[in-house]
């Protein structure tokens, strides 16, 4: 899913997605005129503005996977695994995989670890990793306070449900309130509403 970044009268405006590959990259392109100095970069097309591999530093060879729009505020975007660490056998339905893996995404072992912050460098242009977080993010979609610039996440720690707060520039988790171990509180992919 293209999330917007750049709103400003001279801020760069892009779009930035995920390009579905297995590991994942992140991109962003020029959504209004290309800029007349952009050289481009080699090997894609002139609109491309910007890619970098996804990375979340839970493992050395962790397997990545990005469903979700990214969580864009000024010129950060933030995303989070979708892709548990360990996967339940094949239940030959995708909807029935997806629940079954849903209501595992507490479980030590079959967690969905790992959250990755990425920033738009408007002066290099190019995108870089800012921080990383080995979070369980329970394959959730975070909202972010521009006020507070908190990340807020539907998160598992423990095989208890909970909300942490993570801080926007460094990504530290600034607070986390359990609700329980029951699955009335998995969000199932879900939203995290503030």
């Amino acid at each position: 899913t293209p999330a917007l970044m750049g709103w400003g009268a001279k801020e760069d405006h892009l779009v930035v997605i995920a390009d579905a590959t297995r590991g994942n990259n992140m991109m962003a392109f020029w959504r209004d005129a290309i800029p007349a100095d952009w050289k481009g970069i080699p090997g894609y097309d002139r609109r491309v503005a910007g890619i970098t591999p996804i990375h979340f530093g839970v493992a050395r060879n962790e397997q990545a996977q990005v469903e979700n729009a990214f969580v864009v505020y000024g010129y950060g975007a933030f995303t989070n695994n979708t892709f548990p660490v360990t996967r339940l056998p094949d239940l030959g339905n995708p909807a029935k995989q997806f629940l079954a893996e849903s209501y595992y995404m507490h479980v030590p072992g079959h967690e969905a670890k790992g959250g990755t912050m990425v920033r738009w460098d408007p002066q290099a242009r190019q995108l870089k990793t800012a921080w990383q977080s080995d979070t369980n993010f329970a394959s959730t979609i975070c909202a972010i306070s521009g006020a507070t610039e908190i990340l807020y996440c539907w998160t598992a720690k423990d095989r208890e449900w909970g909300l942490d707060g993570l801080d926007w520039e460094t990504g530290k988790t600034l607070f986390r309130y359990t609700a329980g171990k029951s699955q009335r509180f998995n969000p199932v992919g879900a939203f995290a509403i503030i």
